[in-house]
Parts: structure tokens; C-alpha cells; sequence
């Protein structure tokens, strides 16, 4: 508990959650209460936060920009360098200030899917025989703890390494840390949604005893199991579609941020791989190598881990919902089953049929491990050309 209510402190903070929660108490009867239910409610503090936080990077990047111009093109440091770390400056906090507006704007649609995804969880626990929730809370730590310890070295860097902390910070490091949260998010939401579809999976798989079972028993029991396996498969079929709908929605929701976020990293990428080989090249020869080292592998990987953690998140939902098809059909094919039972299952196999969801960035940007053989080719093929070109310069 202590855990999410850390994190949510640090997405707070950075802007990114848009609504507070509320427990609801359930009466099951006069003398016995049933479990605590959440709902996501919307908040009108992070509106306010965020606008302000808004007006702040905005008024902070018009102060610190001239300051940087006047002082960046004093002939002692690579003007080429400096002219790209300018624009990533520039276009990243245009960006994030999108971003920011757009989960005050949306905040109505992450609160519905926050709740769809509540109320499947409640809804589907009746299924208690089949549908067992398994928890994913140590993935989710190991995933957030890792995210964030080089955020943390990329804030002490900032702080006492470089020359001026608030110009630092609001032109590099703090839109840096919003886009490695957003990522993260997504990754997080794709965590859970794949563990309930593999849930969902497994309980199929466990409707097969009691199908099987209704052949081996009396007239007035197989009809009770008849139509226990119909509700079940009714159930399972609606958990299926809901998740599904509410896959498309999150990647409409985070495709913009995604489809910029790419090649913002594999451009600072570069730049931060550039600057760590720099000692080596003896081209930009600089004091403090080892600290700078450290910073520089803390920028990488606080750029790379979410996308790689995000690709391959995505990639098993994918996995999953293309996974139920081939359960459906081990069942049809395995099992001995009433005609209604096994009308439903077709039916529900023919649904699948015409169901061919991908994660994409507006269908620009695939999101799943093959976007990873793109980050990585591009940085590869762009970094030599770049050690080339500077080379050459000198």
C-alpha cells in the first residue's frame, strides 16, 4: 500500500494523474459488510496544479533560453551540439505542455477506464471457481523501482554537477522525468490489463472440467451445469470485450506523447552515447569523466528503460488477446459439450476472428518489441554518422 501511494505522490506531482479515489463499503446484508470497492473521482486541485505547473515550465524556458543563447556560442564548445540540444529543449517542453493540457482535457476518459477497469475486477470475482485474480504487485515494484532510480541520479546530477540547476531543470530534466513517468504509465496500464486477459484465458481453460463434467452426471445436474458454463461463458466473453475496448482507448490516449517521445529519445540517445564516447574519440576532451559518465548512462537508460518495458508489455497483451482464440478452439475441439454450449463458444470464436487489435502510435509508430529494432537501428546508424560528421568538422 505504502508503494502505490508513493508512486501515485510522484504522478501527482508530475501532472499525471488527473482524478483522487474514494472507497466505497459494501452492505451484502444488515450484520455482514462486503469488501471495499474504489471508484476514481474527478479532481478539480489537478486542473489548478497543473495550469499552474504550466505557466511555470512556460515563464521558466522564456527566462532560461535567452540566458542559454547569449551564453552557448562563446567558440569553447560544439555549436552543432548545442543548436540540437536546443531544439530537444525546445520541442520537449512544447511538447509535455501538450501532454499536461491533455490530461485536463481527457481527464473524463482516463476516469471512465480507471472505473471500467474497477468494475470488471468486482464483477468478474463472482466467477470466484474459474476466474482466480492473480496479483502482479512485485512486477509492478520491480518495474517502478528500476524507472526510478536513474531518474534520481539524472536529479542529483542536475543538482550539483551542472553549472545552473534551474536552467538545467527546465530545459532538460524535467520534461525528461514527466516523459519516463508517461511511458511508465503506460507500461503500469498494460501490466494490469494483461494480467486480467490472462485470467480471463485461464478461466476458459478451467470451464473445461466443469463442461466435461456434465457427461458424467444426472439429467438435473447437467442442466445445472449447462447453464452455470453459458452465464460463465456469457461473463467471460463481455471481460474479454471490455478489455479490448479499453486497450484501443489507452493507445489512442497515449499515442501522441508515444509518437514524439521515439525519436525525442533516439536523438538525446545519441547526444548522451556522443558525449560518453567523447573521452575515448579525444575529440571534446572534459574534466570530471567518471561523474560524467555516470550522468550520462543514468540519461540513457531513464530515456530507454520505459520504452523497452512498454514495448514488451504491450507485446504480451498482444500475446493474450491472439492466445484466446487458440483456447477457444481447445476447448471445441477437446471437449464433449451441450449444443448450446458449444453455439456459444463458436459464436464467440467467429467474434475473434474479426478482432485484429495492434498498440501503434496513430498507426505511425508500432507499439510492441518491434519498435525496439527500430529505436536501436536508428541509434546505431545515426551515431556513427554523427562521430563521422563531427570528426570531419574538426
Amino acid at each position: 500500500m505504502v508503494f502505490i501511494k508513493v508512486h501515485l505522490i510522484i504522478f501527482y506531482f508530475l501532472g499525471l494523474v488527473p482524478f483522487s479515489y474514494k472507497k466505497n463499503t459494501n452492505v451484502v446484508d444488515k450484520k455482514k459488510l462486503g469488501p471495499d470497492t474504489i471508484t476514481l473521482v474527478p479532481t478539480e486541485i489537478h486542473t489548478c496544479y497543473s495550469l499552474v505547473l504550466i505557466i511555470i515550465i512556460v515563464i521558466g524556458n522564456s527566462i532560461q533560453i535567452p540566458l542559454f543563447l547569449k551564453e552557448s556560442y562563446s567558440g569553447d564548445g560544439n555549436e552543432l551540439t548545442e543548436t540540437l540540444g536546443l531544439a530537444i529543449s525546445v520541442s520537449g517542453n512544447v511538447v509535455m505542455v501538450i501532454m499536461l493540457l491533455l490530461y485536463i482535457v481527457q481527464r473524463q476518459k482516463i476516469i471512465k477506464l480507471g472505473n471500467q477497469l474497477l468494475d470488471l475486477d468486482v464483477a468478474m470475482k463472482k466467477l470466484h471457481n474459474i476466474y482466480k485474480l492473480e496479483s502482479e504487485k512485485m512486477k509492478l515494484i520491480l518495474i517502478c523501482y528500476i524507472n526510478t532510480i536513474p531518474c534520481v541520479i539524472i536529479i542529483l546530477f542536475t543538482l550539483f554537477i551542472e553549472a545552473s540547476f534551474i536552467r538545467a531543470t527546465c530545459m532538460y530534466t524535467f520534461h525528461t522525468t514527466i516523459f519516463n513517468y508517461f511511458v511508465i504509465q503506460y507500461a503500469i496500464v498494460l501490466t494490469l490489463i494483461e494480467k486480467k486477459l490472462k485470467c480471463c484465458n485461464d478461466a476458459f481453460l478451467r470451464m473445461k472440467k466443469s463442461i466435461e463434467l456434465q457427461f458424467r452426471v444426472y439429467n438435473t445436474q447437467k442442466n445445472t451445469l449447462e447453464k452455470t458454463s453459458i452465464v460463465e461463458i456469457f461473463a467471460l466473453k463481455r471481460c474479454h470485450t471490455i478489455l479490448c475496448k479499453i486497450c484501443s482507448d489507452i493507445a489512442d490516449f497515449y499515442s501522441f506523447g508515444f509518437l514524439f517521445i521515439i525519436p525525442y529519445s533516439i536523438v538525446c540517445v545519441i547526444l548522451n552515447i556522443y558525449d560518453l564516447l567523447t573521452p575515448f574519440l579525444k575529440i571534446y576532451p572534459t574534466d570530471d569523466v567518471v561523474v560524467r559518465r555516470i550522468g550520462n548512462i543514468a540519461w540513457i537508460t531513464a530515456r530507454l528503460f520505459p520504452i523497452l518495458t512498454t514495448a514488451i508489455c504491450a507485446t504480451k497483451v498482444s500475446k493474450q488477446i491472439k492466445r484466446t482464440s487458440s483456447v477457444i478452439q481447445e476447448i471445441l475441439f477437446e471437449c464433449f459439450m451441450s449444443p448450446e454450449v458449444k453455439n456459444e463458444l463458436k459464436i464467440f470464436s467467429l467474434e475473434l476472428l474479426h478482432k485484429n487489435f495492434q498498440f501503434t502510435a496513430y498507426n505511425v509508430i508500432p507499439v510492441d518489441c518491434t519498435v525496439l529494432r527500430t529505436v536501436f537501428g536508428a541509434i546505431a546508424t545515426y551515431l556513427i554518422i554523427f562521430i563521422q560528421f563531427q570528426s570531419d568538422d574538426m
